[in-house]
């Protein structure tokens, strides 16, 4: 509990507050996510707690951080802003709050796990899809999102087959292209929201298959498209994904990782160190997604982030 939080119960008791904390989602390199089992309430959740006065938000998440579990965050990525009746709690103690949590995303950080033995009894490592089912009420809503977003939790991954590029599948991939564009233009300023078809699209064999890049397909029922990645190599190391779409009522079923991955294959094959991705700021499903399948984020001007993910290459 912070000095704020501990000053106001003298004055409230239990009474209802709103509470603004500032909590993390810690992820290892296996993509694996770092929880702790309260002492509180004997649940497992997140690291983080109560913003001080006049504390910057991300400072109290790192704060917090550190003093949960002994680890270092060096840089932190915004997830989201949660509130409502799902993050309203009482404590077994009978204090009584109203959440509204900041959380935001670590993989980037050092230290060695030390548990704090005031709030936490386990620090432990999780794989996304075999979390415990005793999270702790009030961030049980956080860390469905992030499943939602990042590892499609509670979907059944959809049968598709990853295919090279043939042109019979040209029309349907352009329907497939156009009604992804489409939803992502939701998301974007009023300039950029209408789908626009782009010309390495018109002739896939021309634009990739020549160039020795690749463009691959995924194959749903009927023999459809759902999704669709190039990639354009700018030098022996370095390659450039493409196009990857996914058909906007399929995400979160797993295709994209499918498709991703197959890249990954040919990438390592061909030699390549680093995937590189650009895409626009306001797309935050894009940023999601490639956070969770380990690519980093190493430039950001005005409109673009530019991550990158490095390779292990074959010897």
């Amino acid at each position: 509990m912070t000095e704020y939080i501990s000053s106001l119960r003298k004055l409230v008791g239990h009474a209802p507050i709103l509470q603004c904390g500032a909590s993390v989602i810690l992820i290892n390199s296996k993509g694996e996510l770092l929880l702790q089992k309260r002492c509180d309430n004997g649940c497992w959740g997140l690291h983080g707690g109560s913003v001080e006065l006049n504390e910057v938000v991300e400072d109290a998440a790192k704060r917090e951080l550190f003093e949960e579990t002994g680890l270092t965050a060096h840089r932190l990525e915004l997830f989201g802003v949660f509130s409502g009746v799902e993050l309203h709690y009482i404590y077994p103690n009978g204090d009584e709050v109203s959440n509204v949590d900041i959380t935001y995303l670590c993989r980037e950080y050092t230290g060695e796990l030390n548990p704090s033995k005031m709030e936490v009894n386990e620090l432990r490592f999780f794989a996304p899809k075999e979390l415990p089912d005793n999270i702790s009420p009030p961030q049980q809503k956080v860390l469905k999102e992030y499943l939602r977003l990042y590892a499609g939790a509670g979907k059944q991954a959809r049968e598709v087959t990853i295919v090279p590029y043939e042109r019979k599948y040209h029309d349907d991939m352009l329907f497939c292209y156009l009604s992804a564009k489409d939803a992502i233009g939701s998301y974007a300023p009023e300039q950029y929201s209408k789908p626009t078809l782009r010309e390495d699209l018109l002739n896939i064999e021309h634009s990739y298959i020549e160039r020795d890049d690749v463009f691959y397909l995924a194959i749903g029922e009927c023999d459809r498209v759902v999704g669709m990645v190039g990639t354009h190599t700018v030098s022996p190391t370095d390659l450039w994904l493409k196009r990857l779409f996914i058909k906007p009522e399929l995400k979160g079923k797993g295709i994209g990782g499918e498709l991703l991955a197959a890249i990954e294959r040919y990438a390592v094959a061909k030699g390549a160190t680093t995937i590189h991705t650009r895409f626009a700021y306001w797309y935050r499903e894009a940023a999601a997604f490639y956070l969770a399948k380990g690519f980093i984020e190493v430039e950001r001007d005005e409109h673009l982030i530019h991550m990158i993910k490095r390779l292990e290459v074959l010897q």
